[in-house]
């Protein structure tokens, strides 16, 4: 291997280096995110007292919303209740003050 060659794989392995560096240390853009929900989410999967397919309950931490979907193998995720623990927690809160 000439010594040009070895020259050129050495600047050829900078300009890499510093491509990697400039693309990993670059700010990130900005993404759209539907309504004020930042994607706290939590799942958990249960056992649906008489039926074979199992409950998905997902809660939304920032909204305090939760929902209750099942799947089916025809229409996919399939809604079966929400509930706004938010308000849940408040009247419980305004039930204890009197």
């Amino acid at each position: 291997m000439s010594r040009r060659s070895v020259a050129m794989l050495i600047v050829l392995n900078v300009v890499l280096i510093a491509a990697l560096a400039v693309l990993t240390l670059a700010p990130q853009p900005a993404q759209a995110q539907l309504g004020s929900s930042s994607g706290n989410y939590i799942m958990v999967a249960g056992d649906t007292p008489g039926k074979t397919a199992d409950t998905i309950y997902i809660t939304d931490i920032d909204n305090g919303a939760t929902i209750a979907v099942t799947y089916d193998q025809n229409r996919g995720l399939v809604p079966v209740a929400g509930r706004d623990l938010s308000a849940d927690f408040r009247g419980r809160q305004n039930q204890r003050r009197r």
